[in-house]
């Protein structure tokens, strides 16, 4: 293809067409040292000086940017607008399909003070942004359609994105260093959005959550192949997700999330306070707190998953949780169910912990429900510890649950109190158990209180069933054939 003028060509010199729009891709070009006329023969010298072209106010154009220059000034796009640089390589959707941008892939990153606004149908890729106030480097709030892409950011103010009240959002191959507040943070929004590879550090200043999300309509999240690193205390979650209205499909996959002397309060948070259906997938993360110089107690919680409401269906498998210092408060999974709806749960092949150390959580898998009588859970094959205790189960207030849990392995550490530890409190609660194939060294501790009760499948071969353990009943724990 070849830029002719303002306007963009196939090979065989036909205009290239925005599938959005319908209409012919029109560009705005900026270049060092250029003339106040925006063609690509005589390109503006400055975005300021696109910006203010009356043509880019009404949008639905391109501003191409090929310098590697400094600039100062806050930008506001208009709608079905792309501001691009020429640094990394450029794609434009045609109605022929994906085509590269000539004279992209240059390396040259314009370095932005300021801020950036978008509009529906925007694309902002390519850029060094710093914010010079107290507003996020790249804002938008109403919009739907929008991509951010191949941008540096850094914001010791507030967030590095943030956008509200939005549909269909891509935020992707981004790098964003020392932001204050939460450095992607998205509220208030629904529909497609996906953000993925992403690179976020916290090496000055402390972030609030890496990655915010909060939906209130019917939504599609995915949050793919993020690096997530902090070395500075007080930050909070790697990625945390709260819903509040409609069926929501969650995907978090494939994340690196890493703090340094608890750093990190947590690495992924899942809150679902919506009436509809979820469907949530956390697989393949590795989520890692290393050992400096703090030693004893702190609260890191891997994965927390928490349910207020609604029905779902849930899959935590193939993880990685670990942490070398000692997270006395702290939990590997954390599953916390206070909703009426119904629940299936499988975590499955995961690792939790560190088999180099010794009581490296509080609890390397915790359950607690408390409301709600359709629950099945499916524990298998994961390797738990050494923690304090490997595994928590609780169910008050007149739950009740089924559980399996199969085929574990429990680290065998001197420091380790239980690998089970069971509970079935207050009148009404309920809580079946199938357990067997589990590698146990520690205990297996059951206990009832007010009117619980606990059932056993195969209760007399529980023990043989599992490595010989010891099993420990206390109150109405009774044998389920």
């Amino acid at each position: 293809i070849v830029v002719d003028n303002q306007a963009i060509q196939d090979p065989n010199g036909g205009l290239l067409i925005n599938p959005a729009t319908g209409n012919p891709y029109y560009f705005m070009h900026v270049a060092s040292g250029g003339n106040p006329y925006g063609s690509y023969e005589d390109p503006y010298a400055t975005l300021a000086d696109a910006f203010a072209d009356p043509r880019t106010q009404a949008g639905d154009v391109v501003v191409y940017d090929h310098r590697g220059d400094s600039e100062t000034g806050t930008f506001t796009l208009a709608d079905q607008t792309q501001v691009l640089s020429s640094g990394p390589t450029q794609f434009l959707s045609t109605q022929i399909g994906q085509v590269a941008l000539p004279d992209s892939n240059t390396g040259l990153m314009p370095q932005i003070t300021g801020n950036f606004t978008l509009a529906n149908g925007s694309v902002l890729s390519g850029f060094n942004i710093t914010s010079g106030s107290a507003d996020p480097a790249v804002m938008a709030n109403g919009v739907q359609n929008i991509t951010i892409a191949n941008n540096t950011i850094t914001n010791g103010s507030t967030s590095g994105i943030a956008i509200a009240n939005s549909q269909g959002i891509t935020i992707t191959n981004n790098t964003l260093q020392d932001v204050s507040d939460d450095a992607i943070d998205i509220e208030d929004s629904s529909g497609n959005i996906t953000i993925s590879n992403n690179t976020i550090k916290s090496i000055a200043t402390a972030f609030d959550d890496a990655i915010n999300v909060e939906l209130n309509g019917a939504a599609s999240l995915t949050v793919d192949n993020n690096i997530i690193s902090s070395v500075v205390q007080t930050s909070d979650n790697g990625i945390n997700v709260t819903t509040t209205a409609g069926d929501i499909t969650t995907r978090i996959r494939n994340n690196q999330i890493s703090g340094v002397d608890f750093s990190l309060a947590g690495g992924i948070k899942y809150t679902g306070n919506s009436s509809g259906f979820a469907q949530t997938t956390i697989t393949d993360n590795i989520i890692l707190n290393d050992d400096d110089s703090v030693a004893g107690s702190a609260v890191f919680n891997g994965i927390h998953v928490r349910y207020l409401n609604g029905s779902a269906n849930t899959d935590i498998s193939r993880n990685q949780i670990a942490t070398d210092d000692h997270a006395t408060g702290g939990r590997g999974i954390w599953l916390n169910y206070q909703t009426n709806g119904a629940t299936t749960t499988t975590v499955n092949d995961n690792i939790i912990s560190d088999y180099t150390d010794t009581d490296v959580f509080a609890y390397g898998l915790i359950a607690a429900v408390n409301q709600g009588t359709k629950h099945d859970f499916f524990i298998t094959n994961n390797k738990i510890g050494p923690n304090q205790f490997n595994v928590r189960v609780d169910v008050t207030n007149g739950a009740a649950a089924n559980m399996q849990i199969t085929q574990n392995h429990f680290a065998d550490s001197a420091g380790t109190s239980g690998d089970l530890l069971i509970y079935s409190e207050d009148a009404g609660s309920d809580l079946s158990l199938q357990i067997f194939g589990n590698t146990a060294h520690k205990p297996f501790d059951f206990t009832t209180h007010a009117g619980g009760i606990i059932r056993i499948q195969d209760l007399p071969d529980l023990s043989a069933n599992n490595n010989g353990v010891t099993v420990n009943t206390t109150g109405n724990v009774v044998n389920a054939p």
